[in-house]
């Protein structure tokens, strides 16, 4: 069983109408070293600002694709700016061409039905609606359907957690300078001591995010697609070194292999 991983922060662009996000970058990388971290024989993708454009993006997924074999573990996450219409910006993205020059959610959706992976929880710590200073592309055009860009994703042993339903905003705390959904997770994959209850885990994620949010004077309201069946992780969270958020990533990412995703 193999781990293979693609970690994007957009928070520099091209375009000077495009906003600058302060946290975007620091999120990615905050997750792509504890996967780094725990598993050293693994050379996960890190890819921010600059290095973040469409093309290098794309690439990472088929190199991904090309890789993971059935019993493997993907991971995919991003933190940036995303689109009324359900797009992902990169750093060379044009508000004047968003068609050609962003990742839509058919193409993340496209990779989940692609891939070999026996296991692929997606991470989207964007928007898909809302209003300034959110994570989200101002100009872009509001879609007349009301198809949910997540329906893509629904399958076994597939699990997508955005930071925000399609109809809100996701935001960056002024406080942690992180999005406040990657903060929740760093928080739990640092916190934990002790065995954990994978379902009981991203509950406490999901109530996390939605109390900053409160706390921030918003409403933000985290969407799980995809559950895990199972109990305990067992006893590789126990606090046995130093490094319990390497243990807890491992532990979190072998339960995901291990266990069945049911749609929901």
């Amino acid at each position: 069983m193999a781990f293979h991983g693609i970690f994007i922060g957009v928070g520099k662009y091209e375009d000077p109408d495009v906003p600058e996000l302060v946290g975007a970058a620091r999120d990615a990388k905050a997750l792509h070293a504890l996967f780094v971290d725990t598993l050293g024989d693994s050379s996960p993708v890190l890819l921010v600002d600059e290095d973040a454009t469409v093309e290098n993006i794309k690439q990472g997924f088929e190199q991904i694709e090309a890789r993971a074999g059935i019993d493997d573990t993907v991971v995919l996450y991003f933190s940036g700016h995303g689109s009324h219409d359900h797009r992902l910006a990169a750093h060379d993205t044009k508000l004047t061409n968003l068609v050609a020059t962003t990742i839509a959610m058919d193409d993340v959706a496209q990779f989940f039905r692609q891939t070999k992976a026996r296991a692929v929880p997606c991470i989207l710590d964007c928007c898909f609606s809302g209003g300034a200073p959110a994570k989200v592309l101002e100009a872009s055009p509001i879609p007349r359907d009301a198809l949910s860009p997540f329906d893509g994703f629904v399958g076994e042993g597939r699990l997508l957690l955005t930071a925000c339903a399609v109809d809100e905003v996701a935001y960056e705390s002024p406080t942690t300078r992180h999005g406040v959904l990657t903060k929740a997770l760093l928080d739990l994959f640092r916190g934990s001591a002790g065995p954990i209850n994978m379902l009981s885990a991203i509950d406490q994620v999901l109530q996390d995010v939605r109390a900053e949010a409160a706390r921030m004077g918003i409403i933000q309201t985290p969407v799980l697609l995809g559950t895990v069946q199972g109990g305990l992780i067992g006893d590789l969270f126990r606090q046995t070194s130093p490094n319990t958020a390497a243990q807890s990533l491992a532990a979190t990412l072998q339960s995901w292999s291990r266990s069945a995703f049911l749609p929901s």
